[in-house]
C-alpha cells in the first residue's frame, strides 16, 4: 500500500523552526488517520522537511526509502544544510 511522508519545515518542537517529518502508512482501508512515525530537525532554524522525497530503493532490499533535507541545518558552517536518508522497512518503520 502507499504511504506518504508530509514535511513540516516550519515546525516548533523544542527549538524554533526545527522542522518536523510525519509518515502516515497506508492499508487496506486507506491511509492511517495519525502519524506512525515522526522526525524531528533537533536544531533551530533547520527547516527539516524542506524538500522531503522518495528516493526508491537506496540500499537495494527491496523497500523504498526516502530523504529529507534540512537546509537550514548547521554542520560545520552555518546554515550548511544536511540530507538525511530513511530507509524503508517490512516492520513499516521507517529506519
Amino acid at each position: 500500500y502507499g504511504d506518504v511522508l508530509i514535511g513540516a519545515p516550519n515546525y516548533d518542537g523544542d527549538q524554533r523552526d526545527e522542522g518536523r517529518v510525519f509518515a502516515f502508512f497506508g492499508s487496506a482501508l486507506g491511509l492511517e488517520t495519525r502519524a506512525a512515525w515522526f522526525a524531528e530537525g533537533d536544531q533551530r532554524l533547520a527547516n527539516f522537511g524542506s524538500p522531503l522525497a522518495g528516493a526508491g530503493d537506496v540500499n537495494g532490499d527491496g523497500k523504498a526509502d526516502a530523504i529529507v533535507a534540512a537546509p537550514g541545518f548547521d554542520h560545520g558552517q552555518p546554515d550548511g544544510g544536511r540530507v538525511f536518508a530513511y530507509l524503508g522497512s517490512s516492520t513499516r518503520r521507517l529506519r
